[in-house]
């Protein structure tokens, strides 16, 4: 068993010294460089890359046509049908317009889960929160 593992030990070694005796006697690759597109003129000028294409940008977002305040649907008085009028709420959506109420600002129709963002960019100017109603 001692012999063995001798051999073994001896074999490991003089395989290892060898393997790293080649590794010492290559020399050191040069790191790969793309080459430089040069003009026939100048061989050290280096040409600018192609400019990437463009990508279409996304089409604008129709905003609504802005109302004087006193013509906005006011989300705290308005019924289901006014607010059903404005465009992209349907039943659903009043319904949950008219379940978070009290609203303190336009805003509150997002952060509260009512409308999402995209509909509230596009009704905001025709909406308003007016003043807190106070309890009777």
């Amino acid at each position: 068993m001692k012999l063995r593992l001798a051999l073994a030990t001896l074999l490991l070694g003089s395989t290892l010294g060898l393997f790293l005796a080649a590794q010492e006697a290559k020399p050191a690759a040069p790191p790969k460089v793309a080459p430089a597109q040069a003009s026939s003129d100048d061989p050290d000028e280096v040409k600018p890359r192609p400019a990437k294409p463009k990508t279409p940008k996304s089409p604008a977002r129709k905003k609504s046509p802005k109302l004087p305040y006193e013509k906005r649907v006011d989300v705290n008085i308005a019924t289901k049908e006014q607010l059903k009028k404005l465009p992209g709420i349907g039943d659903g959506l009043a319904a949950r317009i008219i379940s978070i109420r009290p609203i303190r600002s336009k805003a509150d129709l997002v952060t509260k889960g009512a409308i999402p963002q995209g509909l509230y960019f596009s009704i905001k100017d025709l909406i308003a929160a007016g003043p807190f109603p106070t309890p009777k």
